[in-house]
């Protein structure tokens, strides 16, 4: 049964129809009346007296029916019209589509909310790190922090250690520290909640391959992987795979995305 209350008329689909053009104005509005009737119920009963009273009684219904029959089509004992069936599969595709859509514009801006809710206060600054400094950047209402700060030699070669490899070994164990921080996030994401909603969001994707490609590309590129949020990171994998999945479809596509920097991953806390 059609679940939409309407469906798209075709004027000019119409009017060039031979089955239409042949009939009187009497039969094509009883052709009318029997589509919207076929439209609401799915289909018609294959019983004539009873086409004839949705009709509203005209005398002369077999010189109608004559003229209206090669439009209908049996099936099961009903009487379709394969134009309606047409357009009822299309609307139905519609709906899906846009549900699809709908489904994992929610999740992105879920998402995109929680990572907000986690950004709260200040954070490090990449570049005051590549400079020697700690300095935090503010909130737009917090005042600057006073010049005479100083910074923790230590902890400021700690963190670039993690980040550029370092010395002393620090780089390998940014790499082992990163190989643990991956592993809990599979073993605590992958099939929770949040996977689920990732999985519907992105149907065309095997989401669980993406992640071993990203975990393998992660420990790879130590330096470009996130630091904090995994779960904006993988997303963002995900995204990129769906893109490049579309443009490999569309043989003419010349855009290309770039390349992914540790820069694309907010940097909240995981």
């Amino acid at each position: 049964m059609a679940k939409s209350p309407a469906f798209q008329f075709y004027p000019k689909d119409f009017v060039s129809d031979i089955n239409v053009i042949t009939m009187t104005l009497e039969q094509r509005g009883a052709y009318i009346t029997l589509l919207s009737y076929c439209w609401i119920e799915g289909s018609l009963p294959d019983d004539p007296r009873v086409l004839q009273a949705l009709c509203n009684h005209p005398s002369n219904w077999d010189e109608v029916w004559f003229a209206l029959e090669p439009c209908f089509t049996r099936s099961e004992g009903r009487l379709i019209n394969t134009r309606l069936e047409a357009e009822c599969k299309k609307q139905a595709e519609w709906r899906k589509k846009s549900a699809a859509g709908g489904r994992k514009s929610g999740f992105s801006r879920r998402e995109k909310s929680k990572e907000g809710s986690l950004k709260g206060g200040s954070r490090v600054v990449e570049g005051a790190l590549q400079n020697g400094s700690t300095k935090r950047e503010p909130k737009s209402n917090t005042p600057s922090p006073s010049s005479s700060s100083s910074p923790d030699t230590e902890t400021i070669g700690n963190i670039k250690g993690d980040v550029d490899g370092g010395s002393g070994g620090k780089g390998a164990d940014a790499v082992e520290t990163l190989k643990e921080r991956l592993d809990e996030f599979k073993k605590k994401e992958a099939g929770g909640e949040w996977w689920e909603g990732l999985t519907k969001a992105y149907p065309k994707i095997d989401v669980t391959a993406e992640l071993e490609k990203w975990d393998i590309w992660c420990l790879s590129n130590p330096q470009k992987a996130p630091r904090s949020n995994l779960k904006a990171g993988f997303r963002n994998w995900v995204s990129i795979a769906e893109e490049k999945r579309t443009k490999h479809k569309d043989k003419g596509g010349t855009t290309r995305r770039k390349e992914v920097r540790a820069g694309d991953f907010p940097d909240t806390a995981y």
